[in-house]
């Protein structure tokens, strides 16, 4: 587990232990400063919705925005 070091004494030591609830408890070994870490949960990526609009023969369009590119962006 990667780890940011200590706010007190900025070493990178630390004795890490997972509790029941789901959060971290890390303790640095050099001054015993004792910091607690929620679990991360991963969001999911929200869908763009499609746009539907009739063409003049009758047909439906699905209009779908693009991603730009950096080449798109300088201009």
């Amino acid at each position: 587990m990667a780890m940011y070091p200590c706010n007190k004494c900025l070493n990178n030591i630390w004795d890490s232990k997972k509790e029941d609830d789901g959060t971290i408890t890390a303790t640095c070994r050099m001054c015993d400063n004792e910091v607690n870490f929620e679990k991360k949960t991963k969001t999911k990526k929200q869908k763009i919705p499609k746009l539907k609009t009739k063409c003049t023969c009758g047909v439906d369009l699905i209009i779908r925005e693009t991603k730009k590119k950096e080449s798109q962006l300088k201009k």
